[in-house]
C-alpha cells in the first residue's frame, strides 16, 4: 500500500526527469563554439609544393626542427684580418607559409630569444654572425627580438582559395650562415656556444611579439677558438733504439720500442704567450705529422719506410710507427690526437711505438738508422 506522502513523492520525480530531457535536447540544438581564426602566423608549408600550399588554422604556436648548423670545434687564426669570413655554411632549406590580415605586411626575420648568449660569445672573440638570405641580401641578427628586424620585402600577401580566401604567402627560405671577423683578438681565447632551437624566427609581420612563428636553431654545441698556428711545440726523444735483427735463419725481429712525445705550449709563439693568461677553458686539439728525412722510399700505403744500411744497400727491413702502440701511422700525413692540450694538462704525453718488419727482400747485414721529423699543430 502506497501512502499519500509516498505517492506525491513519486509524481514529483517524473516531471524533473522530463525537464532534464528537455534541457539535454536544448543543449544538443545549441550551436558549437566557433573555431578561433588565427589572425596572423607562420608555419611550415602544407601541401606538396608552394603552388598548392595553404595555412592550417588548426596548427598554432611554434614550429621548428633544429639542425646541426656548426661543427663541434671552429679553430681560427688570430692573424685573420677584419672583414674576413672565417666560417661559412649553407643553411637547411626552410619552406614556410604565413597568414596575415594586412595586405601591406611582409614576413620578417627576427632574432630568437636564444641568440643572445651566442651573440655576446662571438662578440668577445671578435666575430659577428651574418646570414645571407638568397634573394634578399645580408642580415646581421641582433641580440634581441626588436632590433635589426629583416623584412622579406619581395614576399606579398595574396588571397589564397586553399586557405578560405585568407591572405597568405609562401616561400622556400634559403641562405648561408657566416662568421665574420670584426676585431682581430690580441691573444688566444676560446668561447663555447651551446645549442639552442630559438636562434632565428620567421614571423608574419614586423611585430616581434608574434606567437605563431617558425624558428630556426642549432641542434649541436660548438666551441670557437682563436689559436695561432705556432701555439704548440713538440718535444721528442733524441733516439729510439730499435734493437738488433738477425739475418740468419728465421729468428724473430726485435719487439716494438715504445716512445713518448710531449706536447706543450710554445711560449715564444706570436710575440710571446703567457700560459697563465690563456684561461682555463682553452683547449688545443692537436695533430701530429711524421716525415722521413732524406731520399727515402715508402711502402704502398705510406705506413712504412723502406730501410737501407748506412752503405746505401736495401737491408730487407721496414720501419713502422703506431699511435698508442696499435694504430698504424701514415708518414707525411697529419694524425689527429684524441687528447687535447690544455692549461691544466701540459705538457701532454703522446704515446707511440716503433717496430721493424720484413719487406720480403733478403735480409742484408749492416748498420742502419733513419731520421724522422715530427711536426705538431692544432686541428
Amino acid at each position: 500500500m502506497i501512502t499519500r506522502r509516498q505517492y506525491l513523492s513519486a509524481r514529483v520525480v517524473r516531471p524533473r526527469w522530463r525537464a532534464a530531457l528537455a534541457a539535454l535536447a536544448l543543449a544538443c540544438l545549441a550551436p558549437l563554439p566557433a573555431h578561433a581564426v588565427v589572425s596572423e602566423g607562420c608555419q611550415f608549408t602544407r601541401g606538396s609544393n608552394l603552388l598548392d600550399s595553404y595555412y592550417d588554422e588548426n596548427v598554432t604556436g611554434v614550429e621548428g626542427i633544429p639542425k646541426p648548423l656548426v661543427p663541434d670545434i671552429i679553430s681560427l687564426d688570430k692573424s685573420t684580418p677584419a672583414g674576413a669570413t672565417v666560417y661559412s655554411r649553407v643553411l637547411p632549406v626552410v619552406p614556410f607559409t604565413c597568414v596575415s590580415n594586412d595586405p601591406t605586411a611582409h614576413p620578417t626575420l627576427i632574432s630568437g630569444d636564444g641568440i643572445k648568449t651566442a651573440y655576446h660569445a662571438l662578440q668577445e672573440i671578435g666575430l659577428k654572425l651574418v646570414i645571407t638570405i638568397d634573394g634578399f641580401g645580408d642580415w646581421e641578427p641582433a641580440d634581441n627580438r626588436y632590433d635589426n628586424r629583416f623584412p622579406l620585402i619581395n614576399l606579398n600577401y595574396k588571397a589564397n582559395p586553399l586557405s578560405g580566401g585568407r591572405l597568405t604567402t609562401s616561400h622556400m627560405l634559403k641562405g648561408t650562415l657566416k662568421l665574420v671577423v670584426v676585431t682581430p683578438p690580441t691573444k688566444p681565447m676560446r668561447r663555447f656556444i651551446l645549442r639552442n632551437s630559438d636562434m632565428v624566427r620567421v614571423i608574419p609581420t614586423n611585430s616581434a611579439t608574434a606567437t605563431n612563428y617558425v624558428n630556426i636553431g642549432s641542434s649541436n654545441d660548438t666551441a670557437v677558438s682563436i689559436i695561432p698556428p705556432c701555439i704548440a711545440k713538440i718535444l721528442t726523444p733524441d733516439t729510439v733504439y730499435l734493437g738488433r735483427a738477425y739475418s740468419a735463419g728465421n729468428l724473430p725481429l726485435p719487439s716494438k720500442s715504445n716512445f713518448t712525445l710531449h706536447a706543450d705550449f710554445n711560449e715564444s709563439c706570436d710575440g710571446g704567450i703567457n700560459i697563465a693568461d690563456l684561461g682555463g677553458d682553452i683547449i688545443i686539439p692537436l695533430k701530429v705529422m711524421f716525415q722521413p728525412v732524406g731520399n727515402t722510399e715508402l711502402t704502398a700505403l705510406s705506413e712504412g719506410i723502406v730501410l737501407k744500411n748506412i752503405d746505401g744497400d736495401l737491408n730487407g727491413l721496414e720501419l713502422r710507427l703506431r699511435q698508442g702502440g696499435s694504430i698504424p701511422i701514415k708518414f707525411n700525413q697529419w694524425v689527429d690526437e684524441s687528447t687535447a692540450l690544455t692549461v691544466k694538462n701540459n705538457p701532454l704525453p703522446l704515446y707511440y711505438s716503433a717496430e721493424l718488419t720484413k719487406s720480403g727482400r733478403p735480409l742484408v747485414p749492416g748498420k742502419f738508422q733513419q731520421q724522422v721529423t715530427v711536426q705538431v699543430t692544432f686541428q
